[in-house]
């Protein structure tokens, strides 16, 4: 008989393969372990969808009217947006011609699903004059449109 075999014989003489209390208790262990790293990812997946990230997708604005007022103390550009998605959200300021405006009424416009709302911001305008108006919300949703003066 060969060296290697004898070695080999010698070597796995007495040991045994691991017993079913062990391995049932590593089975046990690997499926917890399993489930848990699942139930973390859904879980993260599901505040996610429930927080401002994914419910920004959800957002739909429309600006239904813009009108250009000018009265002896100021200018002003007031908006009418009518919110038709599915969230409620909030406008948080206007920009007109990529400026933020700081002076708009009301400071915060919050809307709920189907209702719409007027936000006015002090700006000089000029007739004939083409604006670009960027209605911003609290999600980080841009929603622009062009009015002409």
């Amino acid at each position: 008989m060969p060296f290697f075999v004898i070695y080999e014989m010698m070597l796995f003489k007495d040991e045994r393969g691991v017993s079913p209390i062990v391995s049932a208790l590593l089975m046990i262990v690997i499926t917890v372990a399993a489930f848990s790293i699942t139930y973390a990812a859904t879980n993260s997946w599901t505040s996610a969808q429930r927080s401002g990230q994914l419910l920004a997708l959800q957002e739909r604005l429309v600006v239904e009217d813009v009108w250009f007022k000018h009265n002896s103390s100021n200018s002003a550009i007031c908006v009418y947006a009518r919110n038709v998605g599915k969230v409620e959200l909030e406008i948080y300021s206007l920009k007109v011609n990529e400026v933020v405006s700081t002076e708009t009424t009301p400071t915060k416009l919050r809307l709920s699903v189907g209702f719409g709302g007027w936000m006015n911001t002090t700006y000089n305008w000029m007739t004939g004059t083409t604006y670009k108006i960027e209605i911003l919300t609290d999600r980080g949703s841009v929603i622009a449109t062009y009015a002409t003066a």
